[in-house]
């Protein structure tokens, strides 16, 4: 629920639910395949290692290091200690999340800003974050995978490697196999990275082979660069040297999503050159996956500029070098070594159960089936990078952000709403429409944020409602008591359903907190049984300190609420919940459905935009929760609802 397409720290790649892309513009190889062509090619091509060659070497995945961020900022705020919590236990998780989505303070669960803020959270200094990938970093060990590369490397087949990656695990494995063969045959491997340009530099104009590149530094480097902002533009020097290094080679590209824009742009560039990737390019994905938009039109470009491109399916790194070790020679001990690492079969039978259990009784959800999801968005080319949080304040400043929804992707960005707003919001980035760009919010985190950020607009747009994006919520507007003119009346007439479902007043003063608070829901948009649903989760709102309720004139400053403040409001929202039992949530799932979706199939947008002024997001939601046996997700019968 990771939106834009912004470039994501290290760990962020490494998540195994964000596959990569079906490249339909040219045959996809088996590993095999790849094989064959690499052993007539070694020489030939270089290597391009992103986070995911690091995960079978005991690296933690970017969702890992987020649990870890919140639960250590979590126990801070609840005086729990750390060991008291189950990272593993869903309740606990969801317990945290709903701690941080209440504040209101952190980006929302899944979007692209929610590593690096969680991460600069707990770790505020250049220093503390280069301490905290020390310490994870260092408790890993080369894969099998690595060791097939340093075979490679130590036997004179590969020359070349660079890395996204800040951890050792390249050079451990060639230290160690540089041990198992002669002296004065060792490779010596060297090492280039922020603070060691000039290594980068000598070994490309003298040839002193083998050479890796860190093109986002070593894990114990002073430069290291892991927070988003710090990864927007790429070191000049290392860039110039990898763009050189593309002119010489061609490139294997392994474990690496696209994301980087920066890393983008140097391959974009490397493609000016007058014989590029003269080896070809060889980009492998996980079969029957998606690329990243990005990539696939860089695969076409590279293609077109007369290299030969070619898509290796491969579930991951270590099946990618077991395929080249079976057909590669390398020195006897050196094939021992590789071969004992080899990782053992990891499928097992298992007797699969021949009972079925009851269905019934039936649970009913809150998840109300999405029939149909905007597909394309607008494409803007920008004259500068920027992340999503940054387009978003440049759109906020300028008036334009409650009109428009935004997503940063690489060399642009998608949004929704009028041309002419965004034009106008984006004139600091020189922005350029450039037609659409597809929308597959299951690959593609941008897009999963992009389309949120609309719903939540579409759901409030035309109804006695707000819209918060950012926290994902849909909060009541109820119309000012003293109001008597037919639009009010026509609100409150929307709103008498859930009034009596509430059995109570749907907004005014918390009179032992001293805020104002509304009746809300918080909306998530999940793919479960081949479709996607929109899960209502209904809440009471309530808002900053000093904030003054809906009906006021002008609202006054806001501020952070303290720890205490907090802690109040927290049991004020639990004691106002605490006797709403079954019946009473059966109601009030029925009436905000009928509050959204006033008929069976009810078509909503996000800002009523017409087809000449821009792209509008439009959704359709059947009226009717989806429901499903105890201990199982919604049924695909949601009919019988």
């Amino acid at each position: 629920m990771p939106q834009p397409d912004e470039p994501l720290p290290h760990f962020a790649e490494l998540a195994p639910s964000t596959p990569a892309a079906r490249y339909t513009g040219s045959q996809v190889l088996s590993p095999a395949d790849f094989a064959l062509m690499f052993n007539a090619r070694t020489r030939q091509l270089s290597w391009f290692l992103g986070a995911g060659t690091s995960a079978a070497a005991g690296i933690p995945t970017g969702y890992d290091m987020i649990v870890e961020f919140k639960t250590r900022l979590f126990c801070r705020d609840t005086g729990l200690a750390v060991r008291e919590i189950d990272p593993g236990d869903p309740l606990w998780i969801e317990r945290i999340d709903w701690h941080f989505e209440h504040q209101g303070i952190m980006p929302a669960r899944g979007s692209p800003e929610e590593y690096s803020a969680y991460f600069e959270a707990v770790y505020p200094t250049a220093r503390d974050r280069r301490n905290f990938i020390d310490d994870k970093l260092s408790r890993a060990s080369p894969s099998f995978g690595h060791r097939v590369l340093a075979a490679c490397v130590v036997s004179g087949q590969t020359q070349t490697a660079l890395t996204t990656n800040f951890d050792q695990l390249v050079e451990t494995s060639c230290t160690t196999a540089d041990e198992l063969v002669d002296p004065a045959e060792r490779a010596r491997l060297n090492v280039a990275d922020l603070q060691r340009v000039d290594v980068a530099q000598r070994c490309s104009t003298q040839g002193d082979w083998p050479l890796l590149i860190k093109l986002h530094g070593d894990y114990q480097s002073d430069s290291l660069k892991n927070i988003s902002v710090e990864l927007v533009s790429q070191d000049e020097e290392l860039r110039q040297v990898m763009i050189t290094l593309c002119g010489r080679y061609g490139l294997v590209v392994a474990g690496y999503s696209g994301r980087d824009e920066s890393i983008m742009e140097a391959l974009s560039a490397a493609l000016d050159q007058s014989s590029p990737f003269p080896g070809g390019v060889f980009w492998v994905t996980r079969p029957e996956s998606e690329l990243l938009p990005a990539v696939s039109v860089w695969l076409d470009a590279a293609a077109d500029a007369g290299v030969g491109v070619h898509v290796v399916g491969a579930e991951n790194f270590d099946e990618l070098m077991g395929a080249v070790e079976r057909q590669l020679d390398f020195p006897a001990l050196l094939a021992d070594h590789v071969r004992a690492s080899r990782p053992a079969a990891r499928v097992t039978p298992v007797e699969l159960p021949t009972e079925s259990g009851d269905q019934y009784p039936v649970l009913r959800t809150s998840a109300l089936p999405v029939l149909e999801i905007p597909t394309k968005a607008r494409r803007i080319e920008l004259s500068q990078g920027a992340t999503t949080r940054l387009l978003r304040e440049a759109l906020r400043e300028s008036g334009r952000g409650r009109q428009v929804a935004i997503a940063a992707i690489a060399g642009g960005a998608a949004a929704f709403g009028r041309d002419e707003d965004l034009l106008v919001g984006l004139s600091s980035y020189g922005p350029v429409l450039s037609g659409e760009v597809a929308i597959d919010p299951r690959t593609e985190s941008w897009a999963h944020g992009l389309l949120y950020d609309a719903l939540v607009n579409a759901l409030s747009k035309g109804r006695p409602a707000r819209a918060h994006p950012g926290r994902h919520l849909v909060i009541l507007r109820p119309p000012q008591p003293g109001r008597d003119d037919p639009i009010a009346h026509e609100e409150r007439q929307k709103l008498e359903g859930l009034k009596v479902a509430y059995k109570s007043g749907l907004h005014g003063n918390a009179t032992a907190l001293g805020r104002y608070f509304a009746e809300a829901v918080r909306v998530r948009l999940e793919f479960w049984l081949g479709r996607w649903w929109c899960v209502l989760d209904p809440l009471t709102w309530i808002a900053d300190p000093r904030e003054v309720g809906e009906d006021a004139k002008a609202p006054q400053q806001t501020r952070r609420p303290t720890q205490e403040e907090i802690d109040a409001a927290s049991s004020w929202r639990r004691e106002r919940w605490a006797q709403r039992y079954n019946a009473q949530w059966d109601a009030l799932i029925n009436q905000w459905s009928k509050f959204f979706c006033p008929e069976d199939n009810t078509t909503i947008s996000a800002f009523g935009v017409g087809p000449a002024d821009g792209i509008d997001a439009s959704f359709t939601l059947y009226q009717k929760s989806g429901w499903c046996p105890p201990g199982s997700r919604p049924s695909a019968n949601w009919n019988a609802s």
